[in-house]
């Protein structure tokens, strides 16, 4: 194996520096000489390489051999914009133990990270065009888990890939089901029969009480009110507002009774103030079920429904998703 001139010249250094600190006698200079010749066998055999270290805008993207090796696989990138015309590329020269070159295949996804418009997460695919990504994985299963048989009926083929995707593909777990429903509805009988299965979500939700607004979300009394409150009487039917699962049920101060239920897309949904609750933590409801009845308890000037929508633990303004 031949030594390139880069490590030609790094030997070379080496000796240079070695027989300077060592002195200029007879034994000095014969240990220099070995220990130079030591490098050459460690390049020679691979076990020392030269390369560099690449970063780009400092962000480090692998260790490679030469600048013409990142420029060809920035080459090979479409997806974004990337350096060196939108931001600097640097090499810094090192020593390579056991040939521990980054992986090109490592360097492509550094690459399409740098350039800030791609991140990396879990695509959904049905017929090889993917539809939509999740950053988390686990989220991914668990949303599309209880339609995975029904595009399957529809001879379709769903498939998910971890990988780097353009931001615009990566959307909330609200959107991404309301792409599912619209897949599904292509899929004569078996929308309906998806949506309907006790605990599966259909992201769309629906009025838990048929009673007129009573207070809305924002600011109220100088703190702020994190759901709307709907009028009704003392144990009026309350509806699930969409399908999913019972994350609490039981007594808090400031609620009195109510239920959480945990919706497996991101979302929950909080019905506080009930006089009766009706299921209990862990079952599966399904979107319309009864799960209590309007009531007066906890902090409550009177009978009422207070209902709350959270996304991933953030409060949001129930009247934006109801209809």
């Amino acid at each position: 194996m031949n030594i390139s001139d880069e490590e030609y010249n790094i030997i070379t250094l080496i000796y240079r520096r070695l027989a300077r600190c060592l002195g200029k006698n007879r034994i000095k200079l014969a240990l220099c000489f070995f220990l130079a010749a030591c490098f050459a066998v460690l390049f020679c055999t691979g076990i020392l390489s030269f390369g560099y270290d690449a970063y780009i805008d400092k962000q480090y993207i692998g260790t490679v051999r030469n600048r013409t090796e990142i420029e060809n696989r920035i080459e090979a990138i479409n997806d974004c914009p990337l350096p060196p015309v939108d931001k600097p590329l640097n090499l810094y020269p090192r020593i390579v133990i056991y040939n521990s070159f980054t992986p090109e295949n490592q360097i492509t996804d550094n690459l399409k990270l740098s350039c800030g418009n791609m991140r990396r997460g879990t695509a959904f695919y049905l017929n090889s065009e993917p539809l939509f990504a999740l950053d988390s994985s686990a989220e991914m299963q668990s949303l599309i888990d209880p339609y995975i048989s029904v595009f399957q009926t529809g001879e379709n083929t769903p498939v998910t890939k971890e990988g780097i995707y353009h931001n615009s593909l990566f959307l909330s777990c609200g959107d991404a089901l309301r792409v599912l429903e619209s897949q599904l509805a292509e899929i004569p009988g078996q929308k309906e029969e998806a949506v309907e299965t006790a605990g599966v979500a259909s992201g769309i939700f629906a009025r838990p009480i048929p009673g007129a607004v009573t207070s809305d979300f924002g600011q109220r009394w100088g703190r702020m009110h994190k759901g709307t409150d709907f009028a009704g009487n003392t144990g009026d039917d309350v509806k699930a507002s969409d399908s999913g699962v019972v994350a609490f049920a039981g007594y808090e101060s400031s609620f009195g009774n109510f239920i959480i239920l945990n919706h497996n897309n991101g979302y929950e949904t909080y019905y506080a103030h009930l006089s009766k609750i009706y299921v209990t933590t862990g079952d599966k409801v399904k979107k319309g079920d009864v799960i209590g009845a309007v009531g007066d308890t906890g902090n409550s000037l009177g009978p009422h429904l207070h209902f709350e929508i959270r996304e991933n633990g953030d409060a949001k303004n129930p009247l934006d998703f109801l209809p």
